[in-house]
């Protein structure tokens, strides 16, 4: 297929899906005219020539790190990645604008890739991903650096050994003390991290307990650590 005909199947395509999202947007146009001075076919046909070269560009950058993290690990061979693992991995990355975050998502692309690397790649790691912002990772990737016993991270027993406190994870990140909270308690909420100090107390206390003050004590899950060896370490 020439460069022409690409072109006008890509405008084409474009043009069809525009139509569909003008079609399902029909109920709101009238809303959303009062405060814009572009007819909503012309709005959804830049948002879809947007999109399209957005994720154009992200998949150009993700091939490039991909392949780079491959060539530093010295791996000449690739192995396949399922579909079901696959497809919403590669189109979740495609979509994000983080730079940071992309570095995560380009992480797990390449330990999919890599048949050397031999810890489980879960697609819970895609849910939980999605609902990560960088300060999250950046916290995330904290806790789990700072436990003094690596070597028993996912031994229960020994999470006495491996908590970290608030106050140094407020002084690490540097950012306002409300959102170091937020990013604690949306860790909690997709099961990476668990608060300490509830999970040593006895389960009818435990589930009660959702304080983020200061002083208060954070340990990693086991799924939290899994995630951060399988992209973010």
């Amino acid at each position: 297929m020439s460069e022409s005909e690409e072109w006008a199947k890509a405008t084409t395509e474009s043009a069809k899906l525009a139509t569909t999202v003008v079609d399902k947007m029909s109920n709101v146009s009238g809303f959303i005219v009062k405060y814009v001075d572009e007819p909503l076919s012309v709005l959804v046909g830049k948002w879809v020539d947007n999109k399209k070269f957005d994720r154009w560009e992200n998949r150009l950058k993700i091939q490039d790190k991909v392949n780079a993290e491959l060539r530093e690990r010295g791996c000449k061979n690739i192995r396949m990645i399922s579909p079901k693992l696959g497809i919403p991995l590669l189109d979740n990355a495609l979509l994000e604008d983080d730079d940071d975050l992309r570095e995560i998502w380009c992480k797990l692309i390449a330990n999919s890739l890599d048949p050397n690397f031999n810890k489980e790649i879960r697609s819970a790691f895609i849910d939980i991903l999605k609902e990560l912002t960088s300060l999250d990772a950046k916290i995330l990737k904290y806790i789990y650096e700072n436990h003094p016993d690596k070597n028993n991270l996912h031994k229960i027993d020994d999470y006495n050994k491996n908590k970290v406190n608030t106050d140094n994870i407020i002084k690490k990140v540097n950012v306002q003390e409300s959102d170091v909270y937020v990013s604690l308690f949306n860790l909690k909420r997709v099961q990476c991290i668990w608060n300490y100090d509830s999970f040593s107390k006895n389960e009818a206390t435990k589930t009660a307990t959702y304080l983020f003050n200061r002083g208060t004590n954070y340990t990693l899950t086991p799924l939290g650590c899994s995630l951060v060896e399988a992209c973010i370490k």
